[in-house]
């Protein structure tokens, strides 16, 4: 995993999560001359830590200087063949623009505000278990909710049959055509009950929320259903990604991953 921190935006606060980070981590931490030092505390835990750690001091003062020198170091890593997780510490938001730039080319990128909240979205199997028992607690639920909504139009069906059962015992001989176009009838009625369509699931805040956010991505109807349901699906961002890939094509669904990822995520919180 490699971690690029804006340290001028979060100061120590970002750092929040250094020791859980493995040998095989890299930290780059972009500085300023407005940075003079950091708490003794981190720095002992910096030099205790196996994880690889370089400093970049940014002399120059200037409106966005340190964030384009991230923003190139970033590409320049990328450049030379990194292909593992990357995440840029930083509350600046202007840094989504960079996150959506390299999601769209397939790579696995996310802004957070500190180095405990991107271990927390990082994709690993532990975590895609917890996504995945979240989602099925999620299914359980609606499945339960749409059971008692069901219950209603099962009993009137019962209650129809029963009727025509008794139509049938008490009908003489002469009026059992009657009787029968009545059965037929009821039968029918009970069919037309019984088969309710199902509550949506998915709701309709997010739905407009997913509208909003493709609005200019220039895709059909029938894509926007298979959106819903990959919403509701998938228990991991990457499969949410994948599905969305082998529904709308390569370069379309990283688009429309790019701008509902966000929406993914806060959906399955």
């Amino acid at each position: 995993m490699l971690i690029l921190v804006d340290y001028e935006n979060v100061h120590t606060s970002g750092m929040t999560g250094f020791s859980a980070l493995s040998p095989e981590d890299t930290v780059v931490i972009f500085y300023g001359n407005a940075i003079k030092s950091i708490p003794f505390d981190l720095h002992i835990e910096i030099m205790n830590s196996k994880v690889t750690t370089e400093y970049i001091k940014v002399n120059k003062v200037g409106k966005n200087y340190l964030d384009f020198q991230l923003a190139s170091h970033l590409g320049y890593c990328i450049g030379r063949g990194y292909n593992g997780q990357i995440f840029i510490i930083s509350k600046d938001t202007g840094y989504d623009s960079i996150v959506d730039l390299w999601t769209e080319k397939g790579c696995q990128i996310l802004r957070a505000e500190s180095i405990d909240a991107a271990v927390k979205k990082l994709v690993t199997p532990q975590n895609a278990k917890e996504e995945a028992k979240t989602a099925t607690k999620k299914a359980s639920s609606s499945k339960k909710t749409a059971s008692n909504t069901k219950k209603a139009p099962e009993e009137k069906t019962a209650d129809a049959n029963t009727e025509s059962k008794t139509k049938k015992q008490t009908a003489s001989t002469d009026n059992s055509a009657t009787n029968k176009k009545a059965v037929s009838a009821d039968n029918g009625q009970a069919a037309k009950t019984t088969t309710q369509a199902m509550p949506d699931k998915f709701p309709e805040s997010f739905r407009k929320k997913v509208r909003t956010a493709i609005k200019g991505d220039q895709i059909t109807s029938s894509h926007y259903t298979n959106i819903y349901k990959f919403m509701l699906e998938c228990a991991t961002v990457t499969d949410y990604k994948s599905r969305l890939v082998q529904s709308i094509g390569k370069n379309k669904g990283r688009e429309v991953f790019a701008h509902t990822q966000d929406i993914y995520t806060e959906f399955h919180k």
